[in-house]
């Protein structure tokens, strides 16, 4: 593990925005099973101009950055309409992508924390950004090797 020290910032301007949904590409780059999405629609789909999801919701991303190099990402939202038709009090987190153990557990306590400050008692994810996007996450099971 690199020595430098950890951060987790919350992203803030159209740069930082632009390494949030590149970070996808240098994690998954060297695997043949990964089917990028298109990059404009992930900046669509964060954009609350051009998606409208954030009419109903709202959502914060972070980066985990060790020496000036991007190491994990990570989004919590919290959905009004889950509030009024599903359950009261879960926010949910997603859009998850990380290198390594300590700037995992850094972006989920960070998103935990900013989810309790938003009122939510239970988290629920991976889902980037709404359930109707990317639920879920398979740590375990899938090799292409083994497909006959």
């Amino acid at each position: 593990m690199n020595s430098s020290a950890l951060t987790v910032r919350p992203i803030d301007s159209k740069a930082d925005r632009k390494k949030f949904v590149d970070f996808a590409w240098d994690v998954y780059r060297d695997d043949p099973a990964w089917v990028p999405p298109l990059k404009d629609e992930v900046h669509g789909l964060l954009d609350p101009k051009k998606n409208p999801w954030f009419q109903h919701a709202k959502a914060q991303l972070w980066l985990a950055e060790r020496g000036g190099k991007v190491v994990g990402r990570i989004s919590a939202q919290v959905d009004q309409l889950v509030q009024d038709e599903m359950c009261q009090g879960t926010g949910q987190w997603g859009m998850y992508e990380v290198l390594d153990a300590e700037a995992s557990a850094a972006l989920i306590a960070t998103a935990e924390d900013w989810l309790r400050q938003q009122g939510m008692k239970r988290a629920l994810g991976p889902i980037s950004l709404s359930i109707w996007d990317e639920p879920g996450l398979e740590i375990e099971g899938f090799d292409e090797s083994r497909q006959q």
